[in-house]
């Protein structure tokens, strides 16, 4: 059930992630081993999203759109939120890092298989041109700065 009731906001990310979860068992070459897998949008959740195992949870605006009056940018923000969360499913449950201080690892990955399956489904949306004029220019930006520091930190 979607929190306004209009269970067409739902479709397009529900038809995204069957076949995300289709995409992800071929490129894995594992297959999702839980019955079935619920996404949930949750009015006023703090979070953007949480990857619980077989149950992600979402801020509303990043799991339901209006298809009719959705911007292309809405569609596409909703898509990589939702791919990411899949990912974690495979990265950060399945198989997850032996302690804290690698969690980067879970991150990074869901990110990057959430702009390669985004690519492979939607290529007009030219995913990677976004990618570094979006992400990578800022990351480089924000890493030049004194207050940097490694990704892996020891956690004591």
């Amino acid at each position: 059930m979607t929190p306004d009731k209009d269970l067409d906001h739902g479709k397009f990310s529900a038809e995204l992630g069957a076949r995300t979860l289709e995409f992800y068992e071929k490129e894995f070459d594992s297959e999702f081993p839980l019955p079935k897998m619920d996404m949930v949008a949750i009015p006023d959740f703090s979070a953007g999203a949480m990857e619980n195992w077989g149950l992600i949870t979402y801020r509303v605006v990043d799991l339901l759109l209006d298809e009719k009056t959705a911007s292309a940018s809405t569609r596409q923000r909703v898509a990589e939120v939702v791919q990411h969360e899949l990912a974690h499913q495979w990265f950060g449950n399945l198989v997850t890092m032996d302690f804290w201080d690698g969690l980067w690892l879970n991150e990074g990955f869901a990110t990057w298989m959430s702009w390669y399956s985004c690519n492979k489904f939607y290529p007009e949306w030219k995913v990677w041109q976004g990618y570094v004029t979006d992400n990578l220019q800022s990351a480089l930006g924000l890493d030049s700065l004194r207050s940097s520091h490694p990704i892996e930190v020891p956690v004591k």
